[in-house]
């Protein structure tokens, strides 16, 4: 038989546990999306991989993936440059005008910003750093420290928390918090729960083997029967069984974009945006991140075999 006073603090060590489990696992027992480990990649460019994923169950959701091999031949990655004079830091665009205006092959939205701004060629201020070519154009904000993707000049890739050793880096873009450190799930510090545990369209970014490999990933959400949106442990699961390593949340909900390029120059929305709440509608964002590559080589036909 248990003393009276051990059986209390047993309670109390039970109780306790459970608190904890809810605060690092969102809803204690809320089904979980069943992401898979091999999405089926289809080649999109030289070191460019893409993924469509469709879930179901516990609710619709659909995601997109970019799979970037930075040792690919004519791979680099660009981000969004200083406005010069003007107001704020940068003028804001749609991230297909960003993907048209930089001539890349693909294009994802990125650090957050603040104000907004219904129409492009705005100033706006980014809410996190940014390094375009070796430049700084947005410094780690101060009130809120958060993670950031750097990527250096030895070609690798890393998701760090500040302070950030800007030296050697040529392109960086801020998020908010980290989702998947050291192969695994966390989650993210400095962060509201509601951030955190509330379903919405989301952003991230990912790296791998070493930080050779990057995962650009969006989840629509906000749309009832076709994807309404996971929170940021479902997100950093997605993540962290495509292959990454770490992950950080970018900006998301109507923010959340992803473009590719397509046959003359165009472009092709991979996912159905949703700013204003009005599906397939794209958010004016302040910051880009931008992927160049080469074409496929062409398969030449095959002769037909002799009899």
């Amino acid at each position: 038989m248990i003393p009276r006073d051990s059986s209390m603090n047993t309670r109390r060590l039970a109780i306790v546990v459970a608190l904890v489990f809810a605060a690092t696992s969102g809803v204690a027992g809320a089904p979980r999306p069943d992401w898979p480990a091999e999405p089926g990649w289809t080649p999109q460019f030289v070191g460019v991989d893409s993924a469509a994923i469709t879930i179901t169950e516990p609710r619709p959701l659909r995601a997109f993936v970019l799979r970037v091999d930075l040792d690919a031949d004519g791979l680099s990655l660009v981000t969004d440059d200083d406005n010069g004079d003007r107001p704020e830091e940068v003028d804001g665009l749609k991230t297909s005008t960003f993907l048209l205006q930089k001539k890349c092959q693909a294009a994802i939205n990125a650090t957050g910003f603040w104000p907004g701004q219904k129409e492009e060629e705005r100033p706006q201020n980014v809410a996190g750093l940014v390094v375009s070519a070796g430049k700084l154009v947005s410094p780690v904000d101060t009130d809120k420290p958060r993670a950031a993707l750097v990527v250096r000049e030895n070609r690798r890739a890393a998701i760090v928390r500040p302070p950030v050793d800007l030296s050697g880096v040529v392109t960086a873009i801020g998020g908010y918090g980290v989702i998947v450190e050291g192969g695994a799930v966390v989650r993210p510090k400095n962060e509201i729960a509601s951030f955190i545990d509330s379903l919405h369209p989301r952003t991230a970014v990912g790296v791998g083997d070493g930080g050779r490999l990057l995962y650009l990933v969006v989840v629509d959400g906000r749309q009832p029967g076709y994807s309404e949106g996971v929170d940021l442990n479902e997100l950093g699961e997605l993540l962290r069984r495509l292959g990454a390593d770490d992950a950080v949340n970018l900006d998301g909900g109507g923010s959340t974009t992803l473009v590719v390029e397509t046959t003359g120059g165009a472009f092709r929305l991979v996912n159905q945006p949703i700013d204003g709440k009005v599906p397939g509608t794209e958010r004016v964002s302040a910051c880009h991140l931008g992927v160049y590559a080469s074409p496929l080589p062409k398969i030449s036909p095959q002769p037909p075999q002799s009899p």
